[in-house]
């Protein structure tokens, strides 16, 4: 994925979203928060019928899985918003919107649903 990445999206772009903004607090507390999760492999476990659907906030997902808010969509995408609306509805998961979206939404909320 990073290769398309960087085959679509300007480098001064690019840099921007790898390392965040001012002096990268946020950044750091993510990348920090996330290195306490590990993969823990589970042996002799069937897993010959997984169902990985669940509910978030009442509301059904295929997977355990949604779209963190990130800002300004259309920096990649034309579409922006819209656009990573309608894929996670189509993949039936979740999604965050930014409060730095760059689409209206009412937009993004009429693009998940169609």
């Amino acid at each position: 994925m990073q290769a398309a990445s960087d085959a679509r999206v300007d480098d001064a772009v690019r840099i921007w979203w790898e390392h965040g903004g001012e002096d990268e607090q946020t950044f750091r507390a993510n990348r920090a928060a996330w290195d306490k999760f590990a993969i823990r492999p589970t042996i002799l476990t069937d897993v010959s019928t997984p169902v990985l659907s669940t509910k978030i906030l009442g509301y059904p997902i295929a997977v355990p899985l949604c779209l963190s808010p990130v800002s300004f969509h259309t920096l990649a995408h034309p579409d922006g918003e819209q656009a990573t609306a309608a894929a996670a509805a189509k993949m039936q998961i979740g999604l965050g919107i930014s409060s730095s979206s760059t689409t209206d939404l009412a937009d993004v909320a009429r693009a998940a649903a169609a």
